[in-house]
């Protein structure tokens, strides 16, 4: 694993809203660390948070992003460090 650490952050403008850490051997797991509200979000807009887990997986975890999203002045980014 490249990767130490799963980085989920949601912003609203300027303002964090979401500002989680996890070890990077959660990313398979990242439909379930994502706030049941935003998941649903992402759901309806046909982002398959499962199907880009297994894409990190695939890279060996590879530091970089993962998702980056911005519906209005909301912006969610999901990346490995």
């Amino acid at each position: 694993m490249k990767s130490s650490v799963l980085h989920i952050s949601v912003t609203s403008g300027d303002d964090p809203t979401v500002n989680l850490d996890f070890t990077a051997r959660l990313t398979d797991r990242l439909p379930n660390l994502m706030p049941t509200a935003l998941r649903r979000r992402l759901d309806h807009r046909a982002v398959d948070l499962s199907s880009l887990a297994s894409e990190a997986r695939a890279r060996d975890y590879a530091p970089g992003d993962i998702l980056r999203f911005v519906e209005g002045a909301q912006v969610v980014h999901v990346w490995l460090e």
